[in-house]
């Protein structure tokens, strides 16, 4: 994807999630995933969405990441697109894009952890929001409980 239509993109997608909050209570019930999270914790989550769909598709476009990793974004960026997923978008609207970031989130949690230093240099460099959102995304992630709730899911569709 070339990525000044990237950069775009994401301009329009942060618009139009910025003034959606009033839909997260509606959903809360019915899906699991929402009950375990705070609200808020839920909204800077779906806000995210553009960023963090923004860092996996500029990681697919760098010329330094390697294909390993490019893989395992690539399955990441599909799981964004699928119609079908833990929290679907066609019923959810932005609501369903939670699980989606998590996913996301967690293989770039894995990256940045990982051992190749120039990625977690890329990923950094890439990232369009702050370091310390960044930190504070990452932090979310880690504090759900991955192999109760979601993590068995997100092993199984996030490659090794």
């Amino acid at each position: 994807m070339n990525q000044e239509k990237l950069d775009d993109y994401y301009d329009k997608i942060e618009a139009k999630i910025a003034h959606w909050d009033e839909n997260v209570t509606r959903y809360r019930e019915k899906y699991r995933l929402l009950k375990i999270l705070p609200m808020k914790t839920t909204i800077r989550l779906v806000k995210a969405g553009p960023l963090v769909l923004h860092l996996l598709i500029s990681l697919l476009n760098h010329p330094e990441v390697s294909k390993k990793t490019k893989r395992r974004v690539a399955v990441a960026v599909g799981y964004f697109v699928m119609p079908f997923d833990v929290i679907p978008e066609a019923v959810a609207g932005p609501v369903g894009y939670v699980d989606d970031v998590v996913v996301a989130l967690a293989l770039v949690n894995s990256l940045l952890n990982g051992d190749n230093e120039r990625e977690k240099e890329i990923i950094n460099e890439i990232w369009r929001g702050s370091a310390e959102e960044l930190t504070a995304l990452r932090g979310i992630v880690k504090g759900i409980d991955l192999v109760r709730n979601f993590g068995k899911y997100i092993q199984r569709i996030l490659p090794g």
